[in-house]
């Protein structure tokens, strides 16, 4: 299913196919701030795939596979997502990006070893805070489906949990925190402003959060229900989870 739906979405919004482009290789750079979104797109990779690896895992899981099949089947799916991704970017004006690519496989690693380690999983983590820019709500953005390229509206973290931590464990007002480190951008994409690109800034973040993915684990409903918000908590988070500040590694005039 995931790999259709990403077939479907790169023929509609990234015109896979559809601009008579050959196959090609592009190298798109890494974090500098003149490349294609400053980064975020390969935080953003390394994100989804890590998510895509441990879904897989869990689905393979529950539909009664034994751990190292499961294991296996989180790796292939999301790596053959990641390639097929690629392989329809070659014939886009995006072309081929062998950084995507490295990014994807940094993020199903990590997956795997901490599906393999469950005691390092209640340790650390990547989490993705996501709420739609103000230049996503445009009216000249006429893809609302294309909230992978909502660059804006992203934040990226590295989370340590204190639920790995056995001290901290042991009490309740202490075993939900988290300590995040993160990366994000804004002005990048999609950007409808007069002067495109003069306010592409870049930015390192950092607080304290709730781990929610164990809270509602422990407190919410002992159902599927639980389960499936939990699930969903322990990778993205909505703004305000995390008391964070900022600093700019780059910065445009315009304040967001």
């Amino acid at each position: 299913m995931v790999p259709t739906l990403a077939l479907l979405q790169g023929v509609v919004s990234w015109n896979w196919g559809n601009e008579g482009k050959k196959f090609g290789f592009k190298s798109e750079g890494w974090f500098e701030k003149t490349s294609y979104a400053g980064g975020a797109d390969k935080t953003g990779h390394m994100m989804s795939h890590y998510i895509q690896k441990r879904f897989y895992s869990w689905l393979s899981s529950k539909l009664g596979h034994d751990h190292r099949t499961s294991q296996w089947h989180g790796v292939l799916a999301a790596g053959l997502t990641g390639l097929m991704i690629e392989m329809g970017d070659g014939f886009s004006r995006y072309q081929f990006s062998p950084q995507d690519l490295i990014m994807d496989t940094l993020g199903i690693s990590l997956a795997y070893f901490l599906d393999e380690y469950p005691k390092l999983d209640e340790l650390i983590g990547l989490r993705w805070e996501y709420w739609p820019s103000k230049h996503w709500f445009h009216k000249e953005n006429k893809d609302k489906v294309d909230v992978n390229s909502d660059y804006s509206g992203q934040k990226f973290f590295f989370s340590l949990k204190a639920k790995g931590v056995p001290f901290l464990a042991e009490n309740w007002y202490t075993r939900y925190l988290t300590l995040d480190f993160g990366f994000y951008t804004k002005g990048y994409k999609p950007d409808f402003s007069a002067n495109p690109h003069l306010n592409d800034s870049q930015w390192l973040t950092y607080g304290v959060g709730i781990n929610l993915g164990s809270l509602i684990k422990d407190f919410g409903p002992k159902n599927g229900f639980g389960e499936f918000f939990s699930g969903i908590t322990k990778y993205w988070i909505p703004p305000g989870a995390i008391y964070t500040g900022s600093t700019a590694i780059t910065q445009g005039p315009e304040k967001f």
